[in-house]
This record gives structure tokens, sequence and C-alpha cells, in this order.
């Protein structure tokens, strides 16, 4: 049932985007029809919406050598905060800020669990990113790794920011 629901709003989620809020909403609800109490369900969509672009996040730091190369200054520092962010998401339960700690949900994920989710975000993002080379390749077979990598990480950072659905 777990994988299912997953399955299905993981690919909603792709497909319409806004940002994360399609998955998080699905997630939402079909939880709570499989009778899960509905604060647990969306504290689990929270987690895992934001989890899967932590990935998105570390891969920024691939970005900016290329940026830096291209004299392109204008998007290194967004990069290089996005980075920082997952970072801090490895380490959110050592922040000594009281409303931070709090948070019950936190407490619930362990650094390896954290660790073992970022590691798979990076993974997720990463197979994307090859599959857009490649295909870029084939249009544009003069473009550099680095160019396409650039690419494909602020193109898909600009379209989760805008919440324009499909990232369009």
């Amino acid at each position: 049932d777990i994988f299912e629901i997953s399955w299905i709003c993981q690919s909603f989620n792709n497909f319409i985007g806004i940002a994360g809020i399609t998955g998080v909403a699905l997630r939402s609800k079909l939880y709570i029809n499989s009778n899960v109490d509905n604060k647990k369900a969306l504290k689990i969509a929270l987690i895992i919406s934001f989890s899967s672009m932590v990935g998105l996040f570390y891969m920024g730091l691939l970005g900016i050598y290329p940026l830096l190369k291209q004299q392109q200054y204008q998007f290194v520092l967004p990069l290089v905060i996005l980075f920082i962010l997952g970072i801090l998401y490895l380490f959110m339960d050592k922040i000594p800020i009281s409303w931070i700690q709090d948070r019950e949900w936190i407490k619930e994920l362990s650094l390896p669990l954290r660790i073992r989710i970022s590691a798979v975000s990076v993974l997720e993002w990463a197979a994307s990113a090859f599959y857009f080379l490649y295909a870029l390749k084939l249009f544009q077979p003069e473009v550099t790794i680095g160019q396409g990598v650039v690419v494909y990480i602020i193109a898909t950072i600009i379209g989760l920011v805008s919440m324009i659905p499909g990232s369009l």
C-alpha cells in the first residue's frame, strides 16, 4: 500500500509539479484514506517533499565551477545558498534555535536516516540530469557536460520556485 501511494504521488508530483504541493496534497489524502492519522500523514508528506529536493540542493554544488568559468556570477550565490540549506538539513537537530529544536518531526529523523534520504535524492536527481544531458547531446552535441548540468539545475530550480504546473 505504501509503495503504491508513493509511486502515484511521486508520478503526479513529477508531472504536475507546483513546487511539490501536488505530491504533498495527494500523499496526505491517500495516507488519510489508508487510515493514517491526519497530522502524521501531513508530517510524512512534508518530510518526503522537502527531502526529495535536498538532492537538487547538493547537485547545485556541481554547477558552481562551470558558472564561475563562464563568468555567470549571478547564479553562483543562489546555488551556494541551496547547498548550505542541504547541509543544514543534515544537521538540523544541532541548530541551537528553539523553534527548530521543538519540532517533533525533527527528532524522528535521525542523522543516518537523513543521510540515506539525501543519498537517494541525489541519485534520483542525478538520473534525471543524465537523462536530460543525453537528450541535450542529441540535439546540441557541442554542449559540455558542465553546461548541461548547469542548465538542468538552474532550470529545475526556477521551475520549482515559479510553481508553474509541470515547471514549464
